[in-house]
């Protein structure tokens, strides 16, 4: 969604007043932050009924996003749902824990940002929740790797089973 400058200002000084005078249909400090931050796409998340096209406004860096914490959240849910022995098969080929990180907050400012929006404002993907979510190193390239071989094993499980340790390895490689 497209914002002009002057629409921001009009937006924040409408939160004010709608604060200020105790309507509570809208949620002024969630519109100004995601004003100030950047991410209009989040008020038609926060809103839907408002915006009923949001996804196709989400820009390319919010699904990528969405599609990274989906894969993440795939990920640890199934490494916890291993029994030992599977664990530690996991565990083998992998330095540490399938443990989703984030993104470095120097050179993928835009997926963190997003990200911690997604998290901590929309409350979504509360799983991640209360996480610095600063990897302090480049992920994005690794985890687009990492898409490319989950996705067709989330297709094939229609997205509602736990990966196996087989399916976790090849994702994890």
């Amino acid at each position: 969604m497209e914002i002009r400058e002057s629409e921001k200002l009009i937006l924040v000084m409408l939160a004010d007043i709608h604060e200020k005078l105790g309507i509570d249909t809208l949620d002024p400090d969630f519109i100004r932050k995601a004003i100030h931050a950047g991410h209009n796409w989040a008020l038609a998340w926060k809103y839907p009924g408002l915006f009923p096209d949001r996804e196709e406004d989400d820009p390319p860096v919010v699904r990528e996003v969405v599609d990274f914490l989906e894969m993440w959240s795939s990920i640890e849910e199934s490494h916890q749902a291993l029994d030992p022995a599977a664990k530690a098969s996991i565990l083998d080929g992998n330095l540490m824990p399938p443990i989703f990180r984030g993104f470095d907050g120097n050179h993928e400012t835009e997926y963190l940002g997003v990200a911690r929006f997604i998290v901590n404002y929309l409350e979504r993907f509360e799983e991640f929740a209360g996480r610095d979510l600063n990897s302090h190193h480049s992920v994005v390239p690794r985890y687009r790797k990492m898409l490319e071989a989950f996705r067709p094993i989330w297709e094939k499980n229609a997205g509602h089973r736990t990966m196996n340790a087989d399916e976790l390895k090849q994702v994890l490689a």
